[in-house]
């Protein structure tokens, strides 16, 4: 689990790469349990924040993605309106 001591190391590890520059989110925030409305219940742990959320979305697993890389997607590059200056 995501909670697990033997995960702290690679959760809490902040990668460049994953972060854009211009962006001036904190180092780490909180995941937290939610409720059937979406309500932050309970602290689960805290992780490395990151800009890479791009993949899938910050939905909770079972929830459709609102990111752009999800199964069957047909976003394109140039939908995409931030981001994407320094590719190639």
């Amino acid at each position: 689990p995501i909670e697990a001591a033997s995960n702290a190391t690679a959760r809490l590890a902040i990668v460049d790469s994953y972060r854009c520059p211009s962006d001036g989110q904190v180092e780490r925030w909180t995941v937290t349990q939610r409720d059937s409305l979406g309500t932050p219940t309970t602290p689960i742990c805290d992780v490395a924040s990151a800009n890479y959320i791009g993949v899938f979305g910050i939905s909770e697993p079972g929830f459709d993605g609102e990111g752009v890389f999800f199964r069957n997607s047909k976003i394109s590059i140039r939908e995409i309106t931030d981001g994407t200056s320094q590719i190639g």
